[in-house]
């Protein structure tokens, strides 16, 4: 997973292998613009939801990370089903 950023460090989409995937069984081409192939607008948890949260938005998901913003819509990071099962939750 590959957060995309507008100037301001505002989550403009997200690009994962996923998106490469299909970007290329459409006949996308590997030179194109990433936007063109990114999920827009991309899904992030808040700084403040909880790590039992965020679990349970990748299960119903189905997605295994996620950008984190702040309150202002920034990243200030990233989560990953590693990390909350590394933490023991």
């Amino acid at each position: 997973m590959q957060a995309v950023t507008a100037g301001d460090r505002r989550l403009a989409g997200i690009f994962t292998d996923g998106d490469l995937r299909r970007w290329r069984l459409k006949g996308g081409n590997l030179c194109a613009q990433g936007q063109d192939a990114m999920t827009s607008p991309g899904f992030s948890l808040s700084a403040t939801q909880l790590a039992t949260e965020a679990q349970a938005i990748f299960q119903e998901r189905k997605i295994s990370a996620a950008p984190v913003t702040s309150d202002v819509g920034q990243i200030i990071g990233a989560i990953n089903t590693h990390d909350i099962h590394k933490a023991g939750v």
